[in-house]
C-alpha cells in the first residue's frame, strides 16, 4: 500500500469545456460533491472524451467546503458555470465543494493518461497519483503558465448562454412546436461580432478540420448549460448545414440539435 503522504497529487477527470477554461485561466474554481480524504497539493487535468488527453496541471490554493449556497455565492464569479447548470450539479446535496486553484499550467501537447500514470485507467471522478510521478512528469512538459489575474481573449460557452437563448427565442417565437436547431445553425444565427470571433479562435470545425474544441462545440455546450433547452442526437451522416455562406459536415455519425421548452412571455398551460 502507498504511504499517503506520498500521494499528495490527483489525476481528475473534467468536461473538455471546462478544462478549456481552467487552461486559459478564466474558470479558478473545481467544484465537487465530496472533498479528498487526503490533502491534494497538485492536479493534473484530464480532459474526458472525445479529448481522452491530460492537457496540463494545476497547484491547489485552497479546498472550500460549505453549505451549495454559501459556495455559489463566494466562488460563483470565476467558477466558470452558469447558476442552472451548478443547481443541477449539486442536486440533493446540501453541501458541495470548490477547489480553488492557484498556478495553471496548459501543456504545449496532451498526453494519453498511461503516458502519464502507466497502467491507469480514466477515473469517473479522480484518482490519487504518487508525489513523484506528478512531479516527473509535470516537470517534463513545455507549459504555457496561467496566473490566475490573467486576462485570455477566449469566449466560453457561459459568455454566450444569452445570445444562444436568443436565438433559440426568435426561431420559437408565434409556434407551439419550435424547431431544433443544429449548433451550426445556432452559431450561423448569432451577431456577427460573436460568431467571427468565436470562429477566430476556435475555428469552425467539422469532419476533417482536426479541431478537438469548435466553435461549435462552444455553441453545443452553451445550450447544454440552460435548463429550458431541450437536446437530442440525430444522425449526422450526409448532414450538411451553411455557416455564414460555408457548407459544414458535423465531425461525428451523430449530431446535437437543440430547441428551446419553456417561453418567456407563455402561460404555464401552453408551455410545452
Amino acid at each position: 500500500m502507498a504511504d499517503p503522504a506520498a500521494l499528495s497529487a490527483a489525476l481528475v477527470s473534467i468536461h473538455p469545456r471546462y478544462v478549456d477554461e481552467i487552461l486559459h485561466g478564466q474558470k479558478r474554481f473545481e467544484f465537487r460533491r465530496r472533498p479528498f480524504a487526503r490533502d491534494v497539493s497538485v492536479l493534473l487535468i484530464y480532459a474526458t472524451r472525445p479529448v481522452g488527453l491530460v492537457m496540463g496541471h494545476a497547484t491547489v490554493r485552497r479546498v472550500i467546503v460549505d453549505c451549495v449556497d454559501a459556495l455559489w455565492e463566494e466562488c460563483s464569479m470565476r467558477g466558470g458555470i452558469a447558476r442552472e447548470e451548478y443547481d443541477r450539479y449539486f442536486a440533493g446535496a446540501n453541501q458541495g465543494v470548490a477547489v480553488e486553484l492557484d498556478t495553471v499550467c496548459a501543456w504545449e501537447a496532451g498526453l494519453p493518461i498511461g503516458s502519464v500514470v502507466p497502467d491507469m485507467k480514466p477515473p469517473q471522478s479522480f484518482a490519487y497519483v504518487p508525489t513523484a510521478a506528478a512531479d516527473a512528469v509535470c516537470a517534463r512538459q513545455t507549459k504555457l503558465v496561467r496566473g490566475g489575474s490573467l486576462p485570455m481573449p477566449n469566449l466560453m460557452p457561459s459568455e454566450i448562454v444569452n445570445d444562444v437563448r436568443a436565438v433559440l427565442e426568435a426561431v420559437a417565437a408565434g409556434t407551439d412546436s419550435p424547431p431544433y436547431l443544429t449548433a451550426y445553425q445556432i452559431l450561423g444565427s448569432l451577431p456577427s461580432a460573436i460568431r467571427e470571433r468565436l470562429v477566430s479562435e476556435r475555428r469552425l470545425g467539422g469532419a476533417g478540420a482536426g479541431v478537438r474544441y469548435s466553435a461549435a462545440r462552444v455553441v453545443a455546450d452553451a445550450a447544454g448549460m440552460l435548463a429550458d433547452v431541450e437536446g437530442r442526437y440525430i444522425d449526422a451522416r450526409g448532414l450538411t448545414v451553411s455557416v455564414a455562406g460555408e457548407v459544414v459536415s458535423p465531425g461525428h455519425e451523430v449530431a446535437g440539435i437543440y430547441r428551446l421548452v419553456h417561453r418567456v412571455g407563455l402561460p404555464a398551460s401552453t408551455q410545452e
